[in-house]
């Protein structure tokens, strides 16, 4: 591919200043010891481009199971810095040839292999945009997940439904991890979803509380739930005195409406093509 292709002439050159820096240390170090070049015995003879006397290092320093390219680059090296086994006769010698071969037969591997790729984790925007939700971690080292904001924006006329739902004292029930629960919220909007009065039933949810559900669980019938105090049924939510309906389900804004006695206009239209769906998890 052309990502692949571009890290080739990286690969080249780090493999190129490899060998530079090698060299150059090589030499620095047979100068301090006491001579480079001189051809005379225990010195170090830097041979023509064209030698190719020694083929293949063989080391315990690092594996020789490489491949083919591998051995190639190896007689490369060893034509550039050939050491002859006649000249190892000084403590002088052996501490170069230790450090010449293994040294740059060891670093290749490094160089030549494609880097290991790590695994990150995805941003969480990413993860709340896909899942509509994302995970955290509580002090005691629990897993807890997190509601996705809500997205859109809300009209002037779901604020006013919103504001009314919570002065009746109206609930919704639902879970962070339902889809008819994210929807119903998007259907309300960020700024009328915040005048809701929302519990969370699942016990992995962030904002989950049972007391707000241990008593009225019996009444929830899937996701999302509502408790809407209409003067109709015999039901009540979390000690609240006086009649109420529980409706499971996603519904429209004007269903929500209508069902609550709200008597403000609520102009359909208004809401957009997504006027709302039907149905619970």
């Amino acid at each position: 591919t052309t990502k692949e292709m571009m890290t080739v002439p990286y690969k080249a050159f780090f493999l190129f200043s490899s060998v530079l820096l090698q060299w150059a240390f090589n030499n620095t170090l047979a100068f301090a010891l006491g001579g480079i070049g001189k051809g005379n015995k225990g010195s170090v003879r830097v041979s023509s481009p064209t030698s190719t006397v020694i083929t293949k290092a063989k080391t315990n320093d690092c594996d020789d199971n490489t491949d083919t390219l591998h051995t190639h680059i190896h007689m490369h090296i060893h034509s550039r810095i050939n050491v002859s086994p006649s000249q190892l006769s000084s403590r002088r010698d052996i501490l170069l040839k230790s450090l010449i071969i293994p040294s740059a037969t060891c670093s290749l591997p490094i160089l030549l292999n494609n880097p290991t790729k790590a695994a990150a984790a995805p941003p969480i925007a990413i993860i709340a945009e896909e899942l509509g939700y994302f995970p955290i971690t509580n002090r005691q080292g629990i897993a807890l997940y997190v509601p996705a904001r809500v997205k859109r924006s809300s009209t002037e006329q779901s604020v006013e439904l919103a504001k009314y739902l919570s002065s009746k004292g109206a609930i919704m029930y639902g879970t962070y991890w339902c889809g008819h629960t994210s929807h119903q919220k998007e259907l309300f909007g960020r700024e009328a979803w915040s005048y809701i009065n929302y519990v969370e039933c699942s016990t992995k949810g962030v904002y989950y509380d049972s007391e707000k559900i241990e008593n009225v669980v019996k009444n929830i019938d899937g996701f999302p739930t509502w408790y809407i105090p209409n003067g109709s049924g015999n039901g009540n939510a979390n000690g609240r005195r006086g009649k109420g309906e529980w409706i499971s389900g996603e519904m429209p804004l004007e269903r929500i409406a209508s069902l609550s006695g709200y008597n403000g206009s609520f102009d359909v239209q208004l809401e957009g093509p997504d006027g709302g769906g039907v149905g619970s998890c």
